[in-house]
């Protein structure tokens, strides 16, 4: 019997590591915790038969928008607007546009009114302004006038006539530019719905020239900040008092970028979505299961027509500026609250669940109050009751979780990237059992064309136990000539076959020696290790003498 001792380029391969980890399974939405706009949810998608979350997200953003003008939220910290945005990622075909459609109704239906009365109100203006103008003008050259009586009679006309108030409650501009330029003429309650947020996140707005100054004013609609508007020839203006819900509507491949941008995710603005990408359920909407929305949608709709018809919660003598009230919170939802922040709040400690997600985590209570407030609005509760409150925990917990499945998946560094590429050229492209620069460099994947980069991916690939060096440059047959270029083996181990170090024997005879030296020779290169290690064991000598 003799002693063997494995030697390390005989014993199993490293199990490769997943570089880029799958993205996990989507939670199921909590759909029951919308309370009163459930049914409206549920009615949608028995009839599109698209992912719950979807028709969720939909109803919920045009309840923002329906209840941001007429109450602000409570919050541990004080108050903060009602508005939400949202972010919905699926694929194409999804049915995300006739869930917006369906969803859309009670807005694009008010809107409609909005435009009759601002045709009539447009014709008033212009013969005021007309009548306005001539008076002025006739003060103007009225030379039995003094500069004082002048004055005073321009003081007695007033201001110059505004112009009615643009019919508009939601915007699906691409551009920034596009939401400010007409904030002075527009109403203070405003919505950016998009079923292609694409042409938004994908578009001018977030260029790497832009994308700061986009991300800084959006931030400000969403905490309730006056917004600054600067253009050349117009100098810069402040909006206050203005509201702004989102819903974006975004595929995967569009979404990606922003949910692994590091400043969108340092600065807090990726934090202040609720974000959700919901399981597909293309493939599974049969004719048969369909069934028309009925009167749980009518009901929402009437509901949300009748919030948009209050009177917005202006600020003294403004026309476009709100000045809402906060709606409070009963002790018993304080509390819910307050619990609800605590959980959060230790979980984000160093090694807690939430410590990747600590932007969101941070904001996680105070979304939890505005989506309270929007329920409540709803519900017309006049303080926003322990029930209300814990719904919206249900709903702030779903969308923490959704931000770490989501967010930390997206995050993948460059570099990582590329070395994924290579990782499938390899196990898809690549038969050899070895590989070198120079081969991946002439006939690699073409964004590692040059050494640097395939270096590089290499090392990765190296660290992850997907490339195995081979330990020593050998010289070319025959002795003498230039050492090989240094080669990596490609390790195609099976991650749950592979033998680990504690299976191997520690003693062994002469034959199962062989046979595990055997086992791994199809791992090694050229089987030069395989004749070393036969002839070592037949004449008794360990294999650490293989070389």
């Amino acid at each position: 019997m003799t002693k063997i001792v494995p030697h390390p380029a005989a014993r199993a391969a490293p199990a490769p590591e997943p570089l880029i980890r799958p993205v996990a399974e989507a939670a199921r939405f909590p759909v029951e915790a919308l309370g009163p706009i459930a049914p409206a949810a549920r009615a949608i998608q028995r009839q599109t038969q698209a992912p719950i979350a979807i028709c969720a997200q939909s109803v919920l953003a045009v309840a923002a928008l329906a209840a941001q003008g007429l109450n602000d939220a409570t919050t541990l910290a004080g108050r903060a607007p009602t508005a939400l945005f949202f972010l919905t990622i699926a694929e194409s075909g999804e049915r995300k546009s006739t869930v917006d459609q369906l969803a859309m109704k009670p807005i694009r239906d008010f809107e409609e009114s909005l435009r009759e009365e601002y045709d009539g109100a447009a014709r008033k203006h212009k013969d005021a302004l007309e009548i306005y103008e001539a008076d002025r003008q006739a003060i103007m050259k009225n030379r039995k006038l003094s500069a004082d009586d002048r004055r005073e009679k321009l003081r007695e006309m007033g201001n110059t006539p505004f112009a009615p108030l643009l019919p508009k409650l939601t915007l699906k501009t691409p551009t920034l530019e596009g939401i400010t330029k007409n904030l002075g003429e527009m109403r203070a309650s405003l919505g950016l719905f998009s079923d292609e947020g694409g042409e938004f996140l994908g578009g001018h707005s977030m260029s790497d020239e832009n994308r700061t100054r986009t991300m800084t004013a959006l931030s400000d609609f969403w905490g309730g900040n006056a917004v600054e508007r600067a253009r050349a020839g117009d100098g810069v203006r402040d909006y206050s008092g203005r509201r702004l819900s989102v819903h974006l509507m975004i595929q995967p491949a569009i979404a990606a970028p922003l949910l692994g941008d590091e400043m969108a995710i340092g600065q807090g603005f990726l934090a202040r979505f609720l974000i959700c990408r919901p399981a597909s359920t293309i493939g599974s909407r049969l004719f048969a299961n369909a069934s028309e929305a009925g009167h749980e949608l009518s009901v929402f709709n009437a509901k949300i027509r009748a919030l948009l018809e209050r009177p917005l919660a202006l600020a003294r003598g403004r026309r476009n500026e709100l000045a809402p009230q906060p709606l409070p919170l009963t002790d018993q939802a304080r509390r819910a609250l307050i619990d609800f922040y605590d959980r959060t709040e230790r979980a984000q400690a160093p090694g807690g669940r939430l410590e990747r997600v600590c932007p969101f985590a941070s904001k996680a209570a105070e979304q939890a109050a505005r989506l309270a407030a929007v329920m409540a609005t709803f519900a017309d509760e006049q303080a926003v009751s322990e029930r209300t409150m814990r719904n919206a925990c249900t709903l702030a917990d779903f969308y923490l979780e959704e931000a770490l499945r989501l967010v930390g998946a997206a995050a993948t560094p460059p570099g990582l990237a590329q070395a994924e590429v290579l990782r499938k050229w390899l196990a898809e492209k690549w038969s050899k059992p070895t590989v070198t620069v120079r081969d991946i460099v002439t006939s690699g994947p073409g964004a590692l064309r040059n050494a640097d980069a395939a270096k590089a991916a290499i090392t990765i690939l190296e660290n992850y136990n997907h490339l195995l060096p081979i330990a020593e440059p050998r010289a070319a047959s025959g002795g003498g000539g230039r050492p090989r270029a240094k080669a990596w083996r490609v390790n195609r181990a099976d991650p749950d076959s592979a033998l680990s170090d504690e299976k191997l024997p520690e003693t062994a005879n002469e034959n199962s020696s062989l046979d595990v030296t055997l086992a791994y020779a199809d791992q090694k290169d050229g089987g030069e290790v395989l004749q070393q290690s036969a002839a070592i064991c037949s004449s008794g000598r360990g294999l650490d003498d293989v070389q």
